[in-house]
């Protein structure tokens, strides 16, 4: 039933069919790599053939019973105008759960997206993204919090997104399989995610200025057991939060704080209060 809904809603996008996307106005002041994108949800990276982007992303989710707080720096480069490379090196700065604190390296994600749908029109767009990733073990599962899965683990997920010169919506679900490691198996986990926003300020070809706001969900399978002490996500959680997007030429800031609406979790698990979230970019050629 989930699919069926999705696929419907992808195909809603589709028909807003465009030609070329040419008017320097509103969201489409500055090139690809510059216009609105979120800041909580996953994908839409693409960016053009030969684009280099380096960004530094920071996030710090606050809990009951502890915080995270997360640096990830990360890379993206345009291998073509529809295939994008990213890659995150998360960074545990302070993992701190139940008077137990920890840091050090996350597990490494590489990522690729491919746009496999594009119609343009003068005013506004629509655009379909296939999105996978591996995350390679990199972290450790014997510091307390955890600061990786002990094993690889891997993404599959779809990004629909339509922009026009004052209007940006999108939806994307997707999916995160993990793998054993000593007898523990954390479950798998949906990801429903969808938002809007509106371009509140421009100068074309120099600077946008964009307000969203985000829906994201996850939903988990069981963990298979023994388990440690984990920040990990279990259960059904839903956010819901605000980001401003800022761009210029070469610079992109984003920042924004997220709520929870829904939180269906086990007791072993800590609750949470908020999450905050900030990034910067910068364009190098």
């Amino acid at each position: 039933m989930k699919i069926v809904i999705w696929l419907i809603f992808f195909s809603t996008l589709a028909l807003y069919a465009r030609e070329d996307v040419s008017v320097a106005t509103g969201n489409f002041s500055l090139p690809t790599s510059q216009q609105p994108a979120p800041l909580f949800c996953f994908g839409q990276t693409v960016i053009d053939k030969g684009d280099i982007l380096l960004y530094g992303y920071i996030d710090y989710l606050k809990g009951t019973r502890g915080s995270f707080t997360e640096v990830v720096p990360q890379l993206y480069y345009g291998i073509t105008d529809n295939l994008s490379l990213g890659i995150g090196v998360p960074i545990a700065a302070k993992f701190k759960l139940n008077g137990r604190s920890s840091s050090g390296f996350e597990d490494l994600i590489v990522q690729l997206e491919y746009a496999f749908y594009n119609n343009d029109h003068p005013t506004h767009g629509t655009q379909l993204t296939f999105v996978t990733d591996v995350t390679f073990p990199t972290g450790s599962t014997k510091k307390t919090p955890v600061t990786g899965l002990g094993s690889p683990s891997f993404f599959l997920g779809l990004t629909a997104s339509y922009m026009s010169t004052k209007w940006y919506l999108f939806a994307s679900p997707g999916y995160i399989i993990t793998t054993p490691h000593n007898n523990t198996h954390l479950g798998n986990q949906w990801l429903y995610q969808w938002g809007l926003g509106r371009n509140i300020y421009y100068v074309p070809s120099k600077r946008i200025l964009t307000v969203l706001l985000e829906f994201f969900g996850t939903q988990g399978g069981l963990d298979t057991l023994p388990l440690k002490a984990s920040q990990r996500l279990g259960g059904n959680n839903l956010f819901i939060g605000p980001s401003l997007w800022f761009a210029t030429e070469r610079l992109v800031l984003n920042a924004g704080i997220a709520f929870p609406a829904m939180q269906k979790i086990s007791a072993t698990n800590t609750k949470h209060k908020f999450l905050f979230a900030c990034e910067a970019g910068w364009k190098f050629n």
